[in-house]
Parts: structure tokens; C-alpha cells; sequence
């Protein structure tokens, strides 16, 4: 099974809170990526999770707001 850690690493690549409550940001995550999934966090989460924090990654640098 994926690793909760990984899956909260790539969304916060993304922009989501790096503190949010596991059940919170994939129930996040997923209201917003992947709507039809349900259950546990699964491989196709993490995939995409990762997928997005490699072309999309949020600017973290000291102008970022």
C-alpha cells in the first residue's frame, strides 16, 4: 500500500497544508483530482498526486505569498 507520508510530501509540493490531517487532505485532494475514488488511500492517488507535484510545483521561495 502507498505511504501516507509520500502522498502527503506530493500534495503539499502542490499547495495543500504540509500539517492537514491525513483524512482530510486526501478527502481534499480527491473532491478536487480524483472525485469517484473511495476507500483507503490507494496507488492511483499517490500516482497522481505525484504527477502533479512534477508539472505543477508550488513556489515556495521567499517572494511566495
Amino acid at each position: 500500500p502507498p505511504e501516507p507520508e509520500t502522498f502527503s510530501a506530493a500534495c503539499a509540493a502542490i499547495g495543500y497544508p504540509e500539517d492537514a490531517a491525513a483524512d482530510t487532505l486526501l478527502d481534499a485532494f480527491r473532491a478536487r483530482f480524483h472525485p469517484t475514488a473511495q476507500g483507503p488511500l490507494s496507488a492511483a492517488d499517490l500516482a497522481l498526486a505525484r504527477a502533479l507535484a512534477r508539472r505543477f510545483p508550488v513556489d515556495r521561495g521567499p517572494h511566495a505569498t
